[in-house]
């Protein structure tokens, strides 16, 4: 939201000079003049992409409707004013400034979607309250010998009808405008200005928490100050036990207490990594750091009134949210560590929409902590931060091996024609047009389902221009390159009679069910319609459910990405396994953008004689040798984990293997090591489930505990058993996933691009697997641990250049090679 910054103030009466607190005029008037719910959000921006296409035609309408007038779009607009000791630096855009011979008009527009007759009669006041901003400064910098006049456009996103409502003002009126709005806002300028200073003269004068720096953690820091100074990306491999967490955060809140950056975000793929960071801020906090951090949740789990789902008309916390924001400011601004049990807590007893909360006082914060979502979803991402602000923030990408796929499915459209079946029923009879457009869309979904289930082309029959020769044909599946213009005009009709509606205030009683078909179709529409479809499929296919499923699949996120950040942010993208590195950077952020981008590869902090790596290459665990290795790997299995009581985790292909291999490793067991405990993993296992499973390795020592689980599942990623709860890891096969047409398109796309289809699509994803399955072993420096890697693909070179510097390898072929490497490794 604001920034105290170094630059020179004013001078005050006692010739000292003034620090300066930046804010902009949109901030400044919704702090201020915001009142009522959260419903009256309807009128604003919708989305970044639907704004700036609306303004552009609504500027183009402007020279229409004033054609002798000198029309100025988009006109910056700033001034310092100085209030109890603090220079305010006020700064925006102004939409539009037209001068006439008898006038000036300043204007502010607002997108909107209801229909003309339920906008506000007489404008909203957090509105009229941003234009009269703008116009008094227009006024300050700009002294005009003509009247002054005020004006909002509330612009129509689907017709660009604008509706204009104008007041004349006069200079005294604006000044006094502005000062008594500068002024009600001064509570929160002089608090954020004592609370900067105080974690500037904190950050700067702490130091690192803990005594002494481990290997590599220098450097690290070292690169994300250099990075967030240029606004530029790092690609940090950085190995288990390095401390990557500190080594990123605490660096990114020193550049923050020397304005080097205007906020740090931590970015996470799961909720453990989340509770990293927080525990980090803790612990700068203990060393007597001024740190405000805020932790966003997902709304659905934070929501106090979850039958309600969001109808902001009725939600007790939304209809009255703005009234009551200010008191839960002042309470909790004064509380640094803002997590979800707090703000449900506040947010509840004061009547405030919790995850509401969680963003606005986000603003306040110095380090934001949440999903990958927040900053890169469309749907989702925080547009104050992401979109409309001009601030330069730090990201911290945690677990970045994860975004890519993440970052596909962010940009990837469905549409179910389960729910869409489902929708069309809950709407029956509210709307005759919408019961037919249902009728046509649904129609499209039965031929297609009865299409799919043949192996005829079937797509050139439903999509107008397609050419048979263009449709990928696979079991229940098929493909195109092109967008698909007929589904498209059916959901566009079947959209904008939704809407309809809903803009009614129709009571709905399946409100959640046809709410989020609305936004589906939205998206997709979205898609459709704006985004770059050199990046995408269309593709046809049967779901779980034996419906038709469409979805418009991203191939390919990293041109999204990049835009992003497009040297606005500097990014921290880390993990211990970015190995290969130019595979995650052109994931991430596209070859173009790689000149940006700096790497860091550092040595893993443990000694490397605490980790033992054998690789058996003499057995195939292809699926068509599976029958007959399958006994011998058993043999190895049991080699690995009889040597010496301990807790061990044998990592399989599949969970078809894993039935496979189960009775012979149960006979196996039942004949040589009778005391060992074996436990598996299942399909589709609770939360709940999952902790049982893990909490058997917390006893150790008096017997052995054998899980058994899928490579890539639940328990080869994100789970940290330190010192004698693992002794040991085999995995079995190179981890990679099943081939079905999606990957195969994936493969074609990437062997088109970049001449690496089946790396790209298999080999690397699938080593990544690997690699972080093979890390359960040494989660700290005391760790000692061995992982056995059972595959003849492991000889070859091209999977040798992927493993990891401090993986020294042992050939082993037989069981009792594997007993003898064993032995000497536990007795060193």
């Amino acid at each position: 939201m604001s920034d105290v910054s170094d630059n020179p103030g004013m001078a005050q009466p006692d010739g000292s000079i003034s620090p300066v607190l930046s804010v902009s005029v949109r901030v400044l008037a919704e702090a201020v003049h915001r009142t009522g719910g959260l419903a009256g959000s309807q009128y604003g921006l919708l989305t970044a992409a639907v704004g700036v296409r609306t303004h552009r035609l609504f500027h183009e309408k402007l020279h229409d409707r004033f054609p002798d007038a000198d029309i100025r779009p988009e006109l910056a607009l700033s001034d310092r004013i100085l209030v109890q000791g603090v220079t305010i630096h006020l700064s925006g855009r102004c939409d539009a400034i037209v001068s006439e011979p008898s006038r000036v008009l300043v204007i502010e527009a607002k997108t909107h979607l209801v229909p003309p007759d339920q906008l506000p009669r007489d404008g909203e006041a957090v509105h009229w309250a941003q234009v009269m901003i703008y116009a008094a400064l227009y006024a300050r910098t700009r002294p005009s010998a003509v009247p002054i006049e005020v004006a909002l456009a509330y612009v129509a996103a689907d017709t660009v009808e604008v509706t204009l409502l104008t007041r004349t003002v006069d200079p005294d009126q604006l000044e006094l405008f502005l000062t008594r709005t500068i002024e009600a806002w001064s509570g929160i300028a002089l608090a954020m200005k004592q609370w900067t200073t105080q974690r500037d003269e904190s950050g700067k004068a702490l130091s690192f928490p803990f005594p002494g720096l481990r290997t590599g953690q220098k450097r690290l820091m070292k690169e994300v100050v250099g990075i967030t100074r240029h606004r530029l990306s790092l690609f940090a491999c950085a190995p288990t036990g390095i401390g990557k967490t500190m080594a990123v955060l605490f660096p990114g809140i020193k550049a923050l207490c020397h304005h080097l950056t205007d906020r740090v975000f931590y970015l996470t793929a799961k909720t453990s990594t989340r509770k990293a960071a927080e525990n980090a801020c803790d612990l700068l906090r203990e060393k007597g750091m001024k740190l405000r951090s805020v932790t966003l949740t997902a709304k659905e789990k934070v929501c106090l009134e979850p039958d309600l789902y969001c109808d902001q008309q009725v939600c007790p916390y939304a209809v009255h949210y703005y009234d009551h924001l200010g008191q839960a400011m002042t309470e909790l601004l004064t509380v640094p560590a803002l997590d979800e049990h707090v703000l449900k807590e506040v947010a509840q007893r004061l009547g405030l929409c919790p995850f509401e909360l969680s963003l606005d006082l986000a603003l306040f914060a110095d380090v934001v902590i949440g999903d990958y979502n927040y900053a890169f979803d469309p749907r989702v991402r925080l547009e104050r931060f992401f979109v409309s602000s001009d601030e330069h923030d730090l990201l911290l990408v945690d677990e970045a091996h994860n975004l890519p796929d993440r970052a596909r499915e962010m940009f990837t459209a469905r549409i179910g024609f389960k729910d869409l079946k489902a929708t069309a029923g809950a709407v029956t009879g509210h709307s005759s047009a919408l019961d037919r457009s249902f009728v046509s869309l649904i129609r499209y979904g039965e031929t297609l389902l009865a299409g799919l289930e043949g192996m005829e082309t079937l797509i050139d029959r439903l999509e107008r221009g397609v050419k048979p020769s263009e449709v990928m044909v696979a079991t229940r599946f098929r493909a195109i390159r092109t967008r698909p213009g007929t589904l498209g005009g059916l959901l566009e009709r079947v959209l904008r009679e939704m809407k309809d509606m809903i803009d009614a205030g129709v009571d709905l009683p399946e409100r959640r069910l046809i709410l989020d078909t609305y936004f589906s179709i939205q998206f997709f529409r979205k898609v459709t319609d704006e985004l770059d479809p050199g990046a995408y499929v269309t593709t046809f296919a049967v779901s779980d459910e034996n419906e038709p499923e469409i979805k418009l699949l991203c191939l390919d996120a990293s041109d999204f990405l990049s835009q992003q950040l497009a040297g606005r942010h500097a990014a921290v993208f880390f993990s211990a396994t970015l190995n290969p590195m130019n595979y995650y950077q052109s994931l991430i952020l596209g070859r173009h953008a790689l000149a940006q981008a700096q790497t860091l590869v550092l040595d893993a902090p443990f000694p490397p004689e605490n980790l033992l790596v054998m690789r058996c290459a003499r057995y195939s665990t292809r699926y068509h040798d599976r029958n007959a290795t399958l006994s011998s790997i058993a043999d190895l299995i049991i080699a690995a984990i009889s040597g010496r009581t301990g807790n061990y985790l044998v990592f399989l292909p599949s969970f078809s293997y894993l039935n496979m291999i189960r009775p012979i490793l149960n006979q196996q067991l039942a004949d040589f090591v009778p005391t060992t405990r074996m436990i598996f993993q299942k399909p589709n296992m609770s939360d709940r489930e999952k902790r049982a499973f893990l909490r058997m390795f917390s006893q150790y020592g008096h017997s052995t505990l054998v899980g058994v689980a899928v490579i890539g599942g639940q328990f080869s990623e994100g789970i940290d058993l330190i010192g004698e709860q693992l002794s040991g890891v085999v995995i079995v096969g190179v981890g990679l996933s099943k081939v079905n047409p999606e990957l195969e398109i994936m493969r074609q796309y990437y062997q088109e691009k970049l001449g690496s289809g089946f790396e790209y699509a298999y080999q690397y994803p699938g080593f990544n697997r690997v690699q972080q399955a093979a890390g359960r072993v040494i989660r700290s420096e005391s760790d000692r641990g061995f992982v056995l890697l059972v595959d003849d693909r492991y000889k070859r070179p091209d999977y040798e250049a992927l493993f990891p510097a401090e993986w020294t390898i042992r050939d082993v072929d037989s069981a009792s090679a594997i007993k003898a490497n064993l032995a000497d490794f536990f007795q060193a």
